[in-house]
């Protein structure tokens, strides 16, 4: 029985609702309008429609009559109708229909419309429309804006930089933006004004031209899909002093996504170029004290989208979040910028500590490939805040910051340390050693063989002085003589006679005393050995001497005529 009491009471519940419902939904509107374009020449007309949903629809609209302050109403008509709403239910839809004609140019409002509907007041919103002075829809008069994509096919938070350019013949004093561009799920970044329009001539079905560059964004698609430029509105003012309306084109980009299985770990739609920076402000502190921790990275891209490194949880560091600083630089047809994370370290023990590095994946489209960029590691020396004495570490452990050059002064790794300088050393050496042999082997080579020589003529010399006989020693001699001309000169020169000596000597530049005195003891030698004198006795010390003198001088200026 209770039972059956809850289920009457849920049904009576849900009954009551139901017509609370439905009382409430009697007295809502949707009130919505419209209008053909918004920019339009002083001759030219446009429909404004109001479309009215509701259970119950009045009939009265107030303030039409503001309309006539701005247009002329040419042409107005009605019509309704019943249709089935998936929110409302079963509604009524009035349209109500205006051709209105401007009557002067500039910025005219189209008034809000309000309607009175069981109590409550119902409103819609003004609509701006542009109207020029003059229509120039001439065959020589041309004024026209188009928007240029720097891509069509895109990946998402890629850049694309949209150029709204003004192509015309007349002369143009001045271009204004009349519309904000409105995006949705797309970051957009406005190019700065510059001030001037540039332009530039061209030549279009026979026609010369000028086309002026007169704004630019960078917008970056959040969401794959389709993106939509809608048209916006330019006031345009000539240099006679007319003020003109027009919109640019309506523009579609396409909008991808990259595959999953082609992502590394660890990417977050980073498209473009970018590089890395890390810095500290200091290597060596003391446990709670203070280290400002910088990293920067620059690139072509969304600059801004970049999300700040993260710290793994750990003891060594408390970690403060980041102050956050970005640059945007406008270069020619696109972006770049830098962006600057500054963090606040403070260790939380002694010793050696690690900063570790940070990497960021990006993707470059024209590629199709993934790289990615990392900050080095620092090493921060944290001593005892209690105790004067220095924590003992080896030096080659603890490099100093390579982006700050005042923190070098402080490191010098030991030679023994340091096995490219050993290298570089010990092949500076073995390049010197090899100089050397060259040198030896190719310019010193002729002074030791004549050095060898005269050792071994002289000590020939000086064993045949022992010689008992006179006869003996004399041929000896002789012999000794004949064999150091044919080897220095390739010929026996003594077989000839004295006079083949003479003949060879003659005309070349060699010391006189020399030959005078090697021609001395030849003769001395030869007169003994083919008329010896008996119990006469030579002077072998002073022969052996004279010979070794002047064969010496002879090697000599034979090495200098050579």
């Amino acid at each position: 029985m209770k039972g059956k009491r809850f289920f009457f009471l849920l049904i009576l519940l849900f009954a009551c609702g139901t017509i609370f419902a439905q009382s409430r939904e009697e007295n809502k509107m949707v009130l919505k309008t419209e209008v053909s374009s918004n920019s339009i020449s002083i001759n030219d007309k446009i429909i404004f429609k109001l479309t009215i949903k509701g259970k119950k629809i009045p009939k009265k609209i107030y303030n039409t009559q503001e309309l006539l302050k701005n247009f002329t109403i040419v042409r107005q008509s009605s019509s309704l109708r019943a249709i089935n709403d998936i929110f409302m239910g079963k509604i009524k839809v009035r349209e109500i229909t205006w051709v209105l004609k401007p009557i002067k140019s500039g910025e005219l409002i189209i008034p809000s419309l309000k309607i009175s509907s069981g109590g409550k007041e119902y409103s819609t919103y003004p609509i701006t429309v542009y109207v020029s002075e003059e229509s120039i829809q001439s065959e020589d008069y041309v004024l026209k804006v188009i928007v240029y994509p720097s891509e069509n096919d895109v990946i998402v938070n890629q850049q694309v930089v949209l150029t709204f350019s003004l192509i015309t013949n007349i002369s143009i004093s001045s271009v204004i933006i009349k519309e904000p561009l409105v995006l949705s799920n797309v970051w957009v970044e406005e190019f700065p004004e510059s001030g001037r329009i540039k332009g530039e001539q061209i030549k279009e079905n026979g026609k010369i031209l000028y086309k002026y560059i007169i704004k630019r964004y960078a917008i970056f698609p959040q969401r794959p899909g389709r993106v939509v430029i809608p048209p916006i509105t330019f006031e345009i003012s000539t240099s006679d002093n007319k003020t003109l309306y027009r919109k640019s084109n309506r523009l579609t980009l396409t909008v991808k996504k990259i595959a999953p299985s082609k992502i590394p770990k660890g990417f977050n739609y980073m498209i473009g170029s970018f590089w890395v920076k890390a810095d500290v402000d200091k290597i060596k502190t003391k446990v709670g004290e203070n280290i400002r921790y910088t990293i920067k990275i620059s690139g072509e891209g969304n600059i801004k989208s970049v999300q700040a490194p993260k710290f793994k949880p750990n003891k060594l560091f408390n970690v403060y979040p980041p102050e956050v600083r970005v640059e945007l630089n406008y270069e020619g047809n696109k972006i770049t910028g830098t962006k600057e994370w500054s963090y606040l370290l403070i260790p939380q023990k002694r010793g050696l500590l690690t900063i570790p590095s940070f990497c960021f994946w990006y993707y470059l489209p024209k590629k199709d490939i993934f790289k990615n960029t990392c900050t080095r590691s620092f090493k921060i020396l944290v001593e005892s805040p209690f105790y004067s004495k220095s924590i003992k570490i080896a030096r080659e452990d603890f490099p100093p910051p390579e982006s700050d050059k005042k923190y070098l002064s402080h490191w010098k790794k030991p030679i023994i340390f340091d096995f490219n300088l050993i290298l570089k050393i010990f092949f500076f050496l073995l390049f010197l050693d090899l100089i050397a042999f060259i040198f030896i082997y190719f310019f010193a080579k002729e002074g030791f063989v004549k050095k060898r020589k005269t050792i071994n003529i002289k000590r020939k010399l000086n064993k045949i002085r022992k010689e008992k006989d006179e006869v003996i020693f004399s041929k000896k001699t002789l012999y000794i003589l004949n064999e150091f001309f044919f080897t220095k000169y390739n010929k026996y020169l003594l077989d000839g006679g004295l006079s083949s000596l003479k003949e060879f000597f003659e005309g070349k530049e060699v010391k006189e005393d020399a030959i005078r005195e090697l021609t001395g003891v030849i003769i001395l030698l030869q007169s003994y050995l083919y008329s010896p004198i008996k119990n006469k006795k030579l002077e072998r010390k002073k022969i052996i001497k004279s010979i070794i003198n002047a064969i010496s001088q002879l090697s000599e200026e034979s090495k200098n005529e050579t």
